[in-house]
């Protein structure tokens, strides 16, 4: 979070110095970029979708099939070699029912929940992001109007010290 803070604040300052303009908070937040820790939480969160899409397929009818071949040598009581070779393939469509159809709906439930974890989470990181931002805009602020409170006040605190010496010396 410091680290961002860090970041951000000289962004800021550049922002407000280069332009003879007010700088708008929300102007600000508008165009602020994800941080690196809101975009590995995005390309979980799009992880987790596509999980969740892949739930969701295995919910219906699937189609499968498969090859298989063998090769078995056998040696008969002869002592003759007996040589056996097969091949096989399946091909078939299957349903998931009962327990396995139970299964499956409660994988895509734990997918959902999951995506939800993630967005909030990354709500709640961007949400930090966005205070770390207002922090150092009000630090700056302050520190403006401190400084063109002082910048007024200035020529009167030099004519007092002035005046405060010439005194001292006489």
């Amino acid at each position: 979070m410091m680290l961002i803070l860090r970041r951000l604040t000289p962004l800021l300052l550049l922002l407000v110095a280069g332009s003879g303009h007010a700088v708008i908070l929300d102007a600000l937040i508008a165009g602020m970029p994800d941080s690196a820790a809101v975009r590995v939480l995005t390309a979980q969160q799009q992880g987790l979708a596509a999980e969740y899409e892949q739930r969701a397929d295995e919910l219906g009818w699937s189609l499968f099939g498969g090859a298989d071949t063998g090769y078995f040598r056998e040696l008969q009581a002869s002592g003759d070699p007996d040589t056996y070779t097969g091949y096989g393939a399946s091909v078939g469509l299957r349903y998931p029912l009962l327990g396995t159809l139970e299964e499956r709906q409660q994988a895509l439930t734990e997918a959902q929940l999951a995506m939800s974890r993630q967005d909030h989470a990354t709500m709640l990181r961007r949400s930090d992001q966005r205070a770390l931002l207002r922090q150092s805009y009000i630090d700056w602020w302050h520190a403006w109007r401190l400084t063109r409170w002082c910048v007024q006040w200035r020529p009167l605190a030099d004519a007092e010290l002035d005046s405060a010496r010439q005194r001292a010396s006489h």
